[in-house]
């Protein structure tokens, strides 16, 4: 199997190895939606709440992380492999310099974090805290897989991970460790994500000192405007709920939240490879750009049969994957799912402008979060009983109208000088 993926992986098409890490990042997907099936189910809403405040933060943290990711790659893509790994293993060193300081200030600051999202358990979130030094070797190191096309690091790295984040959670839960346990299990599935993004070769050169100088930063600032308005954009949804409403509303929050994260996290993967693929074409900007849109014609393939599923039943879809406690906010999941697919389709485009040159891209993702937020205050301020579902609505107009122009902007540029 692992020969079969790297055979793939070596391959000049786009679709192949892209197939793969769909099939692969979409497994895990489905782990993540039976983690948060279970969880729904024996937690009450607001410990539920306060469950995917912590994962928000994880994943915040990690998303802009990936910043990093996308800058090792797009270097890695350009250099053979040796440099490449000798740049991995230098920055992933050099990393500590900065995780640890943040570390122990968003530890100094835990406390006043907590006050102000209505976050239940200061241990929990010390803890995960206290693992950022360690966040960032994983993301460096599937930055370098990423840039190789490596398919079975990265394949290896996404199953490892959740196996032990659903069982892991699942056992320290069911043990009565309650959210501490949960925390220390999703500190270990980043471990187990790290060990299989490696390989004999990559641990010798974090071992070796090396002398050459590595410019990332300026490689890496624009992804990180890219994952910074994603954390934004999709998750700031709990933030926004926890600090301006009730419990029961911040517990319904997290669920639709959970259901914008399917749609979204479903296609981001297609960018693992799709930045890559693009950065290593010599082709003109239009021909490289037609991968993206046979992409995102995927996107919206999948996303409307499975958005149409959820229009038919939405009670149905609701019952099973949220349980009977949501059943409520069935006529906002389709609008979740609608939110995550657009966002996902801006952000793989951003992406493909950026590997291509493009250093203005990022730009407009974050101008998306921006409106949006500028929208959320505008419509608080002046509706202070403004519902839940309303935010919703305004954040589809948003990236609805964003996907909409890019697909128009796209459709001019590649057909232009075809």
């Amino acid at each position: 199997m692992s020969r079969l993926l790297q055979v793939c992986g070596q391959k000049k098409s786009l679709l192949g190895p892209a197939i793969i890490i769909f099939v692969s990042a979409n497994i895990a997907n489905v782990a993540n939606l039976a983690f948060n099936m279970i969880f729904a189910r024996l937690m009450s809403p607001s410990e539920f709440a306060d469950l995917t405040l912590l994962m928000s933060i994880k994943l915040g943290l990690l998303s802009i992380f990936s910043a990093l990711q996308f800058g090792v790659s797009e270097i890695a893509a350009k250099k053979e492999v040796m440099n490449a790994r000798s740049m991995a293993a230098k920055i992933s060193r050099q990393s500590l310099l900065f995780s640890i300081p943040l570390c122990f200030v968003l530890i100094l600051g835990a406390e006043l974090i907590a006050r102000v999202l209505n976050f239940q358990n200061l241990p929990a979130l010390i803890c995960l805290f206290l693992a950022i030094p360690f966040f960032l070797p994983m993301i460096i190191f599937r930055g370098l897989a990423q840039g190789q096309m490596h398919l079975p690091k990265m394949v290896g790295s996404f199953q490892a991970e959740w196996i032990v984040r659903l069982f892991g959670c699942w056992l320290m839960w069911m043990a009565g460790f309650g959210l501490m346990g949960i925390t220390i299990a999703l500190i270990l599935s980043v471990f187990a994500g790290l060990i299989f993004t490696m390989d004999k070769d990559d641990i010798r050169a974090l071992k070796t000192p090396d002398p050459s100088n590595f410019a990332i930063l300026k490689t890496t600032l624009p992804y990180g405007l890219i994952f910074l308005a994603q954390v934004l954009a999709l998750d700031g949804d709990i933030f926004i709920a926890k600090a301006a409403f009730s419990n029961e509303v911040a517990g319904g929050a997290a669920a639709l939240l959970l259901i914008q994260r399917i749609f979204f996290f479903a296609f981001l993967s297609f960018a693992t490879i799709l930045q890559p693929f693009i950065v290593g074409q010599t082709t003109s900007e239009q021909l490289a750009l037609k991968p993206l849109l046979k992409l995102l014609g995927i996107v919206v393939l999948v996303s409307g049969v499975a958005l149409s599923i959820i229009a038919i039943r939405p009670e149905l879809f609701v019952g099973i994957f949220l349980g009977a406690n949501y059943v409520t906010l069935a006529p906002m999941v389709l609008i979740a799912g609608a939110i995550g697919a657009s966002m996902v389709g801006v952000q793989l485009t951003v992406v493909a402008f950026l590997a291509k040159g493009g250093k203005q891209a990022p730009f407009i993702l974050m101008a998306l979060a921006l409106i949006y937020y500028l929208g959320v205050m505008l419509m608080m301020s002046l509706d202070s009983e403004l519902s839940y579902e309303t935010l919703l609505k305004l954040k589809l107009l948003v990236f609805g109208t964003g996907i909409l122009g890019i697909s128009a902007y796209l459709g001019k540029r590649v057909t232009a000088n075809p």
